[in-house]
Formats: C-alpha cells, sequence, structure tokens
C-alpha cells in the first residue's frame, strides 16, 4: 500500500460531508474497486473509510478481513496498527478481536463477552461475537443464541452485509426459507446496498427459493441476475455471480464437469485482471474437489499453480496450505519422498502463517505420510507436534 494511493483516496470524498458520511462514501468506492477486481485500491479506500469514522464497523470488518488476507504478517502489522488508533470504544473492542488469530477467532470471545457484560466497546462486542458464537464449543451449547446475537447485531450494524447473509443462512438450516427469503430481500431493498451486495443476496434469495421446491422461480431470478451481471460488465460482478453460482450449482445436483468449468472460468478470470487471491482461492478448490473425488493426479496442475502463486507472494498461510494438500495428493498416488518433502516445506511456511491451525495441519499431514511409509518413530513425532500445536484451539474441529 503507497502512501501515493491513501492520499488518493483520502481525497476522493466530499470534504463537507460528515464522518459518517465520508466512510461510506469511501466505502461504496472501495466497493466499486472490488467490482473492477481491483482489490488493492479497494484495501486502500477500506482504511479511508475507517479512518474517516473510526466507529464504522463495516470498514472495520473489511480492512482487516483484506489485510489478513493480502499481506505477508498482516495480523501482527493489523495489531502494531490498531495500538496505535485512537482509544475509542470500538479500537478498544478490536484490539481485543485481533488478540486472536484469524482461524481461531474464538479465542477472543471471553474478551469479548466481558466488554459487553460492561458495556466498554459499545455495540462492537455483539457484532463481533455474532460472527464467531457458531464456532464455540460445544456446539449444542452456543447455536441457540445464534440467532438472538444475530439479530441485535443486525440492529446495531445493518451496513455489515455479511451479517445478513450469514442471519439468512441460520434461518434456512432450521427450515424457516420463507424467513431467510424475506431477511435477503429486505437487505437488497436497502438504499445503502451495492451492486456487488444485491448480486450475492439475490443468487442465495434464488437458491433459497429452488429448497422451498419454485423451480421455475428460482430459474426466473437466476436469469436476471445472469442478464443484470451481464449488462454491468464489469469483471468483478462477473467474478462474484460466478462465485454465487459455483455455491447453487450443488443444490441442483449439477454435473461435476460443470462445477470443475465454474472453477477454472473464476481462476482465468481472476488471473486475466491480476487478481491472485481469487485465483489461487479458485484453483484451491478445484484441486481440492479433484483430489477428494479420487483424481489426485489430475488435480496435480492446479495444485502446482497455487504453490507457484503463494511463494511469488510469500505469504506463510497460502504456502502451508498448497504445499499440504499437494503432499495429501502426492502420498494418494504413493509419491512419498514427494510428498514428504512437501510436507516438510508446509511444516516451515506454517511458521510465518501467524496460526496455530495451519501448524497442526502441516504436522498432521505429514504424520500420515510416515505412518503410510511404515516410518513409526518420525510419525510419532510428528503426532507430538500436531498436538502441542493444536492445544490452544479449543474450539476447532480439528481431530487426530
Amino acid at each position: 500500500m503507497t502512501g501515493t494511493l491513501l492520499a488518493a483516496a483520502l481525497l476522493i470524498a466530499t470534504p463537507q460531508a460528515s464522518d459518517r458520511d465520508r466512510a461510506q462514501l469511501l466505502f461504496h468506492q472501495a466497493l466499486d474497486r472490488h467490482a473492477e477486481l481491483d482489490v488493492d485500491r479497494s484495501l486502500v479506500l477500506f482504511l479511508a473509510a475507517r479512518d474517516a469514522d473510526l466507529s464504522y464497523l463495516p470498514a472495520h470488518v473489511e480492512y482487516i478481513g483484506e489485510t489478513t488476507k493480502r499481506t505477508s504478517m498482516g495480523l501482527a502489522r493489523l495489531r502494531a496498527e490498531y495500538a496505535e488508533l485512537p482509544d475509542t470504544p470500538t479500537v478498544r473492542c478490536l484490539r481485543a478481536y485481533l488478540t486472536a488469530e484469524r482461524e481461531n477467532r474464538p479465542a477472543a470471545a471471553d474478551a469479548l463477552f466481558e466488554m459487553e457484560k460492561t458495556g466498554e466497546g459499545g455495540d462492537c462486542p455483539t457484532v463481533l461475537l455474532s460472527t464467531l458464537i457458531s464456532d464455540l464449543r460445544p456446539t449444542h451449547t452456543w447455536s441457540a443464541r445464534q440467532l438472538a446475537y444475530l439479530q441485535r447485531a443486525l440492529e446495531a450494524a445493518p451496513g455489515l452485509f455479511s451479517l445478513w447473509t450469514t442471519y439468512a443462512a441460520v434461518l434456512a438450516s432450521s427450515g424457516r426459507i420463507e424467513e431467510a427469503e424475506r431477511v435477503l430481500r429486505e437487505a437488497a431493498a436497502q438504499t445503502s446496498s451495492h451492486a456487488v451486495q444485491r448480486l450475492r443476496l439475490n443468487m442465495r434469495r434464488a437458491g433459497l427459493i429452488l429448497r422451498r421446491g419454485d423451480t421455475t422461480a428460482a430459474h426466473a431470478l437466476w436469469t436476471a441476475v445472469r442478464r443484470a451481471a451481464e449488462r454491468d460488465g464489469r469483471p468483478g460482478i462477473h467474478y462474484v455471480y460466478l462465485d454465487e453460482l459455483d455455491s447453487v450449482l450443488p443444490i441442483v445436483n449439477t454435473a461435476d464437469n460443470t462445477l470443475d468449468a465454474t472453477l477454472r472460468q473464476k481462476a482465468e478470470l481472476a488471473a486475466r485482471h491480476g487478481e491472485w487471491v481469487y485465483e489461487w482461492l479458485s484453483r484451491y478448490t478445484l484441486a481440492m474437489r479433484l483430489t477428494d473425488r479420487g483424481a489426485p493426479l489430475e488435480a496435480l496442475p492446479e495444485y502446482d499453480r497455487i504453490i507457484t502463486i503463494a511463494d511469488s507472494v510469500g505469504i506463510g498461510r497460502y504456502q502451508t496450505q498448497a504445499y499440504y494438500k499437494r503432499c495429501r495428493a502426492l502420498d494418494r498416488l504413493g509419491r512419498l519422498e514427494d510428498a514428504e518433502r512437501d510436507c516438510l516445506r508446509a511444516v516451515e511456511a506454517s511458521r510465518r502463517a501467524e496460526s496455530a491451525y495451519y501448524v497442526a495441519e502441516a504436522y498432521h499431514t505429514l504424520l500420515h505420510v510416515y505412518d503410510n511409509a511404515g516410518r513409526l518413530t518420525e510419525a510419532l513425532v510428528a503426532s507430538d507436534r500436531f498436538i502441542d500445536a493444536v492445544q490452544p484451539l479449543e474450539h476447532s474441529p480439528l481431530r487426530m
């Protein structure tokens, strides 16, 4: 992120606007850059929106999420950055949130619950708890409270659109399909919603309509969304359409080759526009699907590409995932020496992944490679390292 880009972002807003108005304007400009698949500039604008109004949670959430995805040692940078921000209630809340690793956000729950209890942090603790409460263990204790938290969070931060989609998904999972549809319609109808958000909301509405058995209405809505995306013409809008389509196709029992083709379209579109995170995610998902379907050899070119991307940006979390996933594919192919080499690379990269979860995953995969090779002493050592890494992950689904 360059100083020139940040200065440009700060000059875009109308000088006479209030802080909240300015923050919302910059936030929408960031979404405009997303629609162009210019996500690096959108990150600059999310930062500018955050600094325009430090109480505006949507800007914080997007900025934190994109920074941890796109920056080497992003969590450490964020912790240092937030330590220097003015000591407002929202900033204090987000400092507590950032004490936890990205893949272990529930570790921040106790601090957020305490802030909520004492009234410190304003609405921020409730909003953030609503995003992580479903990951708390034991699940049955917390799942019943999730809807109530999401309702309160939406009242406090209706501009955070992920809350709407999560709320609808929880309603739908409990069989309340029509209520879930209503929630998505309400979100899409907001005057503050952006084309990127409305596309996602309407695609998810179509999926819900299909789930309640109205195939004609579902396909009519999909067609309307597709045509709107085509008229819009921006590459990020097309990517979001494909991304949502990839989620909906399994509902209609689409053939595997169609699902694969959608992922390849996403990857190629992202690559053409230099959007490496989206290309990486698309190829990673495709490689895993192929491996899980019993086609690890076909998956290898996809793994090779995501390793090339991960090594080029030098971000530990992507390197760790890419290497240990290719390790699993090579292990299934009986190429145990190559698998061991990849797993050891994953272990090394996991030290820069800012996440005990990825350290545990790397050792978990390595111990299976050693076990399959009959190298039981080394498997036991890897098992011990896995157990050490997983100790702080009390809310993680990771198991031996």
